[in-house]
């Protein structure tokens, strides 16, 4: 027969086991999401543009009116891959950040495909080819 203290003893054990499986549920999930946007960093291909020097950055921050308070890069990266170690605690950042840009592309890519029919569109309807139709008399 069980007393109340075998109970609690069980109980005990069970809620230890049960701990111990969220702990580590826990820290698959986090090394998980980690590598994950590690690797979308990764695929992203985010390379440093050629201004991206410590000097030009120092110029741009001074144009821009920055206090010189605020630290800024001493490291070139111009033409490098930029790579970035990132907390648990940053993942969903990064995550929606490069959701963001990939919805971005599409978005700049879909405007610039429309822009190029709306092009050849005009260019068809112009007389002689002119995209200045409607306006040989120098009136707008």
């Amino acid at each position: 027969m069980f007393t109340t203290r075998k109970l609690f003893e069980y109980g005990g054990v069970a809620a230890s086991i049960v701990l111990v499986a969220f702990g580590i549920a826990a820290i698959v999930l986090g090394v998980n999401g980690r590598s994950t946007v590690h690797n979308n960093l990764a695929l992203e291909q985010i390379v440093g543009t050629p201004d991206m020097t410590p000097s030009a950055i120092k110029a741009e921050a001074k144009q821009a009116g920055l206090p010189a308070s605020i630290k800024l890069p001493t490291v070139a990266v111009a033409g490098k891959t930029i790579n970035r170690t990132v907390t648990n605690e940053q993942v969903p950042l990064y995550q929606e950040w490069i959701a963001n840009r990939r919805r971005l592309r599409q978005i700049i890519a879909e405007i610039e495909k429309v822009s190029e029919q709306a092009t050849e569109i005009l260019l068809r309807q112009a007389p002689n080819g002119s995209a200045r139709a409607g306006r040989s008399n120098g009136k707008r």
